[in-house]
Formats: C-alpha cells, sequence, structure tokens
C-alpha cells in the first residue's frame, strides 16, 4: 500500500508528516511490526517533542540536518546533523528533544518500536555520524543507521538505513520474509503500475519489485526475524 499522511503537528512548532499509527486506509494487520510509529518531523523555531513514545517501546531518533537536544532526567546530549541516539524503554524517565533557537531548519526521523526487537545497547545511546558505516556501491550508498552490523546494534530483528542512488537501480521486497517500510525522502520509485513520489510511504503486502530512480533518497525499516539485508536482491538498469 502507498499512504502520504497530511502535514500536522501535536499543538507546537514542530511539523511532520506521521505514516502511522492511524493510517487511513488502515494498514494490513502486522505489516508494520515491529515499528508502532514512524515520524518525519521539520521546525525552524525552539520547541519541544514531548510526546516521545509509550510504555513498552524504545525510540531511534536520526537527525537529517539542523540539530536537536535530547534530553532524559539530567542528561542531556546535542544531536547534530546525520547523528542518531536511542532511547531505550519509554518507561520509567521521560525524555524529549528541543530543537534549537538557530538559523535553518531542523529535520529528522522518529522511529518507535516494541521492546521485543530487544536491541542490545544502553538505555541512552548517541551514535555519531563517524559511528554509522556507509556501504558503498557503483549504484547507491546505504548508511546503516540501525542494525545488526552496523550503526545502533540490534539483534537481527529490525535494521533502519537511508539509500541515495546513483543509478536506476531495482531491489526484491521478498514474501514471506520481513516487513519493508519504504519512506521517500527525495526523487520518486516505482513498484508495479504505481509511483511512490516525495513524502509517501510504501508497504509491500505481497512480494514485489521496487523500480528506484537515479537522484531518489530513501528511508528503509526492516524488521522481524532475519531482517538483513535491507536489499535482498538488486539489480542495476541502465
Amino acid at each position: 500500500m502507498i499512504y502520504q499522511p497530511p502535514l500536522s503537528s501535536d499543538g507546537g512548532r514542530i511539523k511532520f508528516y506521521r505514516y502511522f499509527p492511524g493510517m487511513r486506509p488502515s494498514v494490513g494487520i502486522g505489516l508494520t511490526k515491529p515499528f508502532v510509529r514512524l515520524d518525519h518531523f521539520f521546525s525552524d523555531s525552539p520547541d519541544s517533542i514531548t510526546r516521545l513514545a509509550s510504555p513498552g517501546t524504545s525510540l531511534i531518533i536520526y537527525m537529517i540536518s539542523g540539530d536537536a537536544v535530547v534530553s532524559r532526567g539530567d542528561r542531556k546530549h546535542d544531536l547534530s546533523a546525520g547523528s542518531a541516539v536511542l532511547i531505550k524503554s519509554m518507561e520509567g524517565l521521560p525524555a524529549s528533544v528541543t530543537t534549537p533557537a538557530k538559523p535553518g531548519k531542523s529535520e529528522g526521523i522518529l522511529i518507535e518500536f516494541h521492546e521485543h526487537a530487544q536491541v542490545t545497547a544502553e538505555d541512552l545511546m548517541f551514535a555519531g555520524p563517524a559511528a554509522l558505516p556507509v556501504y558503498e556501491s557503483e549504484e547507491s550508498r546505504e548508511l546503516r543507521i540501525a542494525g545488526k552490523w552496523g550503526g545502533i546494534e540490534t539483534n537481527g530483528f529490525l535494521t533502519v538505513s537511508l539509500f541515495e542512488y546513483h543509478a536506476r537501480t531495482t531491489f526484491s521486497a521478498v514474501k514471506p520474509g520481513p516487513n519493508i517500510i519504504i519512506l521517500v525522502l527525495d526523487g520518486w520509485i516505482a513498484s508495479g503500475h504505481d509511483n511512490i513520489l516525495k513524502d509517501q510511504v510504501l508497504i509491500p503486502e505481497e512480494a514485489a519489485s521496487v523500480d528506484c530512480r537515479k537522484g531518489s533518497r530513501l528511508l528503509v525499516l526492516s524488521g522481524g526475524e532475519a531482517a538483513e539485508p535491507s536489499h535482498p536482491t538488486r539489480s542495476t538498469v541502465s
């Protein structure tokens, strides 16, 4: 299915696209597990995101541009562009994210997931740009934000990657297999007879071929058993 939510807010200056929960039409049962929330947020004014997650879930935040301050209890950390943070277990001490009063736009991704995904990191873990591995090929560049083999360490039940395509490329979403959620940040992709445009999300309900156009930039979430690699099969189209 393909979905684009309206741009909204929780009443503050920070705007976001919230892809799920609350998708209309409703997403098929189990197609987003272990992920329970995906926000693409923007802000050019100081404000806070305080409704971060629910008991029994954890959170990954990745900054695309600008910066933010992450707070939990008496701990604070500056999160710059290209950095990520894991806030493990939203029970107990509350956490918040604040965008600073600086020129320019802060833009980031917020991913909430069930704790049974069993990330192995400490309860508050920061990963700067140098800690997030990059995998280059002739056709694409993958920045691994979280996964078993790089970025914020997980046990293989979820991966989060940012892909940039230098050439037109196809890959297959294999079913049965891990759930795959593809958010188009720039450019566009195609699957079957459908085009998926900037700010839209594709959640394959069955096996599908995804045609990624040159210049497209995607956030790819993969969840469930054997969630590695993000691209099960791949080919380059001239």
